[in-house]
């Protein structure tokens, strides 16, 4: 494969990276709007997102873990605390957007109380990844900078390569990463729906509509942020690809 033929694949990707990024502003939307509109509809058992994962909980003979209220926006299961921290709006909350909210983060608790492999894995390496992405984002920063603006023979070839491989190594680690969050969020949703029309918590067109569409847009989320990352990481492969030609 030539150069040139790189060089034009090169640029589609940056453009494909371009989409994504609006791609990823409308997923965002399309989720926050969902949440927003089944923020303000109850659901048909009236009961809060605390009582919804307190009844999942029981359910799966759970014990040992504890619903706290956290930060807004903030919902997750630690597993080192054993504590499923809900946003005020989702713990005190009867609606249909804190009754999917609620029964997904309690997926999460039953993931680990199953020892599944994919939750423990991705856990382990949360931190560090998410160290490497900061890095990363910053790295790929300068690389196009340079790119866009070095010229052949201005010295800056070597620092160029090493960025590249730099960033080679960072988002593959993101994108595995990413690749098996894609399991943990979906089965976590699977579980939620699961659990929720077992209990007959999800019983009216209004309780599955919402529930499906608030969960199904936040898995969204999940999706174009891989999609990104690979993209990312195939225009960091075919930059060096032309830097080990050019050398």
């Amino acid at each position: 494969m030539s150069n040139e033929t790189l060089m034009w694949i090169f640029w589609g990707i940056f453009v494909g990276i371009i989409i994504m990024a609006f791609i990823t502003i409308s997923v965002q939307k399309a989720f926050f709007e969902k949440n927003k509109v089944y923020a303000l509809k109850q659901s048909s058992s009236q009961k809060t997102g605390a009582e919804i994962a307190k009844a999942i909980l029981d359910k799966n003979g759970i014990t040992n873990v504890k619903i706290t209220i956290g930060r807004e926006g903030s919902d997750h299961f630690d597993p080192k605390t054993n504590t499923i921290s809900l946003s005020p709006s989702i713990h005190n909350s009867s609606s249909v957007s804190a009754m999917a909210i609620a029964a997904h983060e309690t997926g999460h608790a039953i993931q680990w109380a199953k020892k599944s492999i994919f939750i423990r894995l991705r856990d382990s390496v949360a931190v560090p990844v998410q160290i490497a992405t900061q890095i990363g984002q910053t790295m790929f920063s300068m690389s196009l900078f340079i790119l866009l603006f070095a010229s052949v023979g201005s010295g800056l070839e070597n620092w160029m390569m090493w960025t590249t491989i730099a960033g080679l190594f960072i988002y593959v680690a993101m994108g595995i990463f990413q690749l098996i969050t894609l399991p943990v969020e979906f089965g976590a949703s699977k579980k939620a729906k699961k659990e929720l029309k077992e209990l007959k918590l999800m019983v009216t067109e209004n309780d599955i509509k919402g529930t499906k569409g608030v969960l199904n847009a936040a898995a969204m989320t999940y999706v174009v942020a891989f999609v990104t990352t690979a993209l990312t990481l195939a225009m960091f492969v075919i930059r060096f690809l032309l830097l080990t030609r050019r050398n």
